[in-house]
This record gives structure tokens, C-alpha cells and sequence, in this order.
């Protein structure tokens, strides 16, 4: 699983030169990093360049942690289309009745 703190570690980079990377006091990224707190749109875009990664994998870092890139893309290829089966058992019911 792909975390900030292996992100930072993987650059060699302390908490502190990391938040002078993004622009935010070491208190900060230390809580997001932690997850005490979560970024607000600013942090996940210096992040984003800081790391060179898409704002998908950003968001599934911050957020999803627990479901992969290639999950995400399968539960999307897979999901159901399929009409409303209310509507038939609706029906099934007048027609009962």
C-alpha cells in the first residue's frame, strides 16, 4: 500500500523539508502524513507535483487507501447496468393482487 510516508522516505526527504516542498508548516504535513488530518485541495495539488503523480492517486492515497489503482479500474469495468429489478417485482405484485 502506497502512503505519504513511504512517498517522503522514497525521495530521502524529512517531514520538514518536505512541507517546504509543499508550502505548508512541518505541524501540517506531519498530520496529514500521520492522518490525524486530511489535505485540503492545495496540499493534494503540491503533492501531486511533488510526488509526479495523477490527482487519482493522490485522492486514493488521502481517501481509499485500502482499494488499489488497478481495483478501482476493475469495480468500474464491472459494475451492473442492469434495469431496475424493482420495477418488476412491482409489476409481479399488481398482477397478483
Amino acid at each position: 500500500m502506497e502512503t505519504l510516508l513511504n512517498l517522503r522516505k522514497a525521495l530521502g526527504l524529512t517531514q520538514q523539508q518536505m512541507a517546504d516542498r509543499l508550502g505548508v508548516r512541518r505541524v501540517k504535513y506531519a498530520k496529514v502524513e500521520l492522518g490525524y488530518q486530511k489535505p485540503d485541495v492545495a496540499f493534494i495539488a503540491a503533492a501531486c507535483q511533488a510526488f509526479n503523480l495523477k490527482p487519482d492517486d493522490m485522492y486514493r492515497i488521502f481517501f481509499r487507501p485500502d482499494v488499489s489503482a488497478t481495483e478501482r479500474t476493475e469495480a468500474s469495468t464491472h459494475e451492473d447496468h442492469s434495469p431496475n429489478t424493482n420495477s418488476h417485482r412491482d409489476g409481479q405484485r399488481q398482477r397478483d393482487s
